[in-house]
């Protein structure tokens, strides 16, 4: 009983350590496959996706961005650092955009 036990632990552990390094692998692949220079990767967020830009920021000496199209409800997030590569960090469907109110006084005086 106990040798069943402890042959499914370690199959359980070498399987486990096999997924880890195949994710470790293939990491930079992936990287590489979702990153180019801006003006091809907009270029080409526009042109297959139809998606246009929606919102910027800074984060950790990136530009961040958020492109998404209206029609189709596709989306991407960009990262572009200060050499002009872009990567998507994220890429979605069901896009929608949220329209934002002041908040509500509460009568206190700033």
């Amino acid at each position: 009983m106990i040798g069943r036990i402890f042959q499914w632990l370690v199959s359980v552990l070498i399987i486990g350590v096999a997924m880890a390094l195949a994710l470790v692998l293939a990491a930079p692949a992936f990287a590489q496959a979702n990153c180019g220079m801006r003006p091809e990767v907009v270029d080409m967020l526009g042109q297959k996706y139809g998606e246009t830009l929606k919102a910027t920021g800074l984060g950790n000496g990136q530009m961040i961005e958020v492109w998404a199209s209206d029609a189709s409800g596709t989306w991407t997030i960009l990262s572009t650092s200060a050499d002009g590569v872009s990567c998507a960090l994220l890429v979605g469907t069901d896009f929608g955009a949220v329209k934002s109110k002041p908040p509500e006084p509460d009568g206190e005086e700033m």
